[in-house]
This record gives structure tokens, C-alpha cells and sequence, in this order.
């Protein structure tokens, strides 16, 4: 079924947006299938497609980033995780307003990178950035749930407890919420 969509999703040169769209989503589809090479190929597609629509300063192309960013911590790449986050987040600090849901996932990717390479301190300043953006915005709460995950890890890795538990408590309010 998802190779069915991928082939239909190649006949859609005429409606680059749309394709981009199916070729993230299916890329993202194969990623949480464990299927990371497959993935990879549908993101950058995605990627290149929003490039050649928008030029490299968008909020569709740092979109496409953050997914690739993602990929990269599945991949345990963590330095290109890293820098995909970081190019992510100054195309939206340069195209969208400061308090903007794309900022605030720029940031949450960038966190959890820092997080997955073992860097505590810096994705704490990191994800209150992105935790501030999306409790103030019209962000969505999964967005925030991931923000205050994320950070309540790097919390509980620097021995944090106190605080990482009132985090993990909220948390669980939003989710049930």
C-alpha cells in the first residue's frame, strides 16, 4: 500500500506542493515503520521538492528539515541532526515571526537532538525556548507534550528530579486532557 502511494505520489509533478506533502508523510509513515533508508530517500524528495517551489528560506522547507532532523536522531547521526535542526531554526528566525508553532518545533528538534547526544544543559535553554513559544501560541499541545518531555528528560539526566517530575506531571495532565 505505502509503495502504491509513493508511485502515485511521482505522478504528481504538476502539483509539487501536494507531492511534497505525500512524500513527507510517507516518508514519515517508513520511519515510524523502522524502515530509515526508505524514509530517508522520501524526505529528501520532499525537501527538494519545497526547495525548488520556495528557494532555500521557507517555512515548508525548514518543515521538511525538521523531519530529516528527526531521521538523523533515528539514524544516531547526531551531528547532522544537529545542523539540519540549527538550519531549520534560522530559516524560520529569518521568515516568521518569533513566537511562531514553526519556531517552537525548530526549537523542540533541536532540543531533542541536544537530548539524544547527551548535551542536558543546552537542550534545557533550548526547550524552555520552545516550551515559552507553545504554552504563549496557537501551537499544537502535542507539539507543547513533546517540548515538555523532551525537557523533563534532560531534567532528569542532570539530576533534576524535582523539577523533571512537576514536568512529568503536567505531562500527564495534558494527556489526559
Amino acid at each position: 500500500l505505502l509503495d502504491g502511494g509513493v508511485r502515485n505520489a511521482g505522478l504528481l509533478n504538476n502539483e509539487p506542493l501536494v507531492q511534497a506533502d505525500l512524500y513527507e508523510t510517507l516518508g514519515l509513515i517508513y520511519q515510524h515503520l523502522g524502515k530509515l533508508d526508505r524514509a530517508e530517500k522520501l524526505l529528501l524528495l520532499a525537501l527538494n521538492r519545497r526547495q525548488s517551489v520556495f528557494g532555500p528560506n521557507n517555512e515548508l522547507v525548514a518543515r521538511s528539515l525538521v523531519a530529516l532532523a528527526y531521521l538523523r536522531i533515528d539514524q544516531a547521526q547526531f551531528p547532522d541532526a544537529e545542523r539540519l535542526a540549527r538550519e531549520a531554526l534560522s530559516i524560520c528566525h529569518q521568515s516568521l515571526p518569533p513566537e511562531t508553532p514553526s519556531v517552537g518545533r525548530a526549537l523542540t528538534a533541536l532540543g531533542s537532538v541536544l537530548f539524544h547526544d547527551g548535551k542536558f544543559n543546552e537542550g534545557v535553554n533550548v526547550l524552555e525556548q520552545a516550551v515559552r513559544i507553545e504554552s504563549g501560541s496557537s501551537a499544537e499541545q502535542t507539539d507543547l507534550v513533546d517540548s515538555l518531555t523532551y525537557l523533563a528528560n534532560c531534567h532528569q539526566h542532570l539530576g533534576h528530579s524535582s523539577t523533571a517530575n512537576s514536568l512529568y506531571e503536567k505531562i500527564l495532565l495534558l494527556d489526559r486532557q
